[in-house]
């Protein structure tokens, strides 16, 4: 496989991972690299591998400052790829305010994310920041926040969506609720999503269901 111009990048990231910092020429030249690059460079110049890899690094590393750079890959058709973006933006770096716009746009699904990865980071993003609005003052929900909630609930109730979609819709609901993750099953094992199912806190969705009503 060819090396990439710049930086090894799974070097980078087992430092990382061994807790050693980064060097500033190391962050320089990953921020220009990815700075140059445009969408049909991708696979050309710079595999969508190695993309990848440098955007997790820039997220390891703490590196907010770039997010301006890292953003522009949000329109890159690839899935894993904006989904990483998504998450590095809005749960790494908490700026889902600021992306708000374009989380709720891919939790309502884009068709080329054919296996829903960017739809179902979307939806935990949204249930974080329902946690975050919630936790703070239930009462004083505003319109966008409503608005979110309303979202994901109409999202876990409709059953012409694919089931692994309407479950992470459920587990953002539990979040918005308080839930901690810890109080909720195993994402792998696959919930009875239907009416009057016991495998869903209805007392939780009757007071989402109240909450969104305002």
């Amino acid at each position: 496989m060819e090396a990439p111009p710049g930086p090894d990048p799974e070097k980078l990231l087992l430092r990382l991972s061994d807790g050693d910092g980064l060097s500033r020429e190391e962050i320089d030249e990953i921020v220009e690299l990815l700075r140059q690059l445009e969408s049909e460079d991708i696979g050309r110049k710079l595999s969508v591998d190695d993309v990848y890899s440098y955007l997790v690094v820039l997220g390891r590393a703490e590196q907010k400052q770039y997010r301006h750079v890292i953003e522009k890959f949000l329109d890159v058709r690839d899935a894993l790829t904006v989904a990483l973006v998504l998450e590095t933006l809005c749960l790494r770096w908490d700026c889902t305010d600021e992306y708000l716009e374009r989380v709720v746009s891919f939790a309502l699904g884009v068709a080329w994310d054919e296996d829903q990865d960017v739809q179902q980071a979307a939806i935990k993003i949204l249930g974080e920041f329902l946690h975050t609005a919630i936790g703070v003052d239930a009462t004083a929900l505003g319109d966008r926040q409503r608005e979110v909630l309303e979202l994901l609930l109409n999202l876990l109730r409709d059953d012409s969506l694919e089931h692994w979609t309407r479950q992470s819709s459920y587990f953002a609901l539990c979040r918005a609720a308080g839930k901690d993750w810890e109080e909720l099953p195993n994402d792998c094992v696959l919930l009875d999503l239907t009416e009057g199912s016991t495998d869903l806190d209805h007392e939780v969705l009757e007071r989402l269901d109240r909450l969104a009503a305002g």
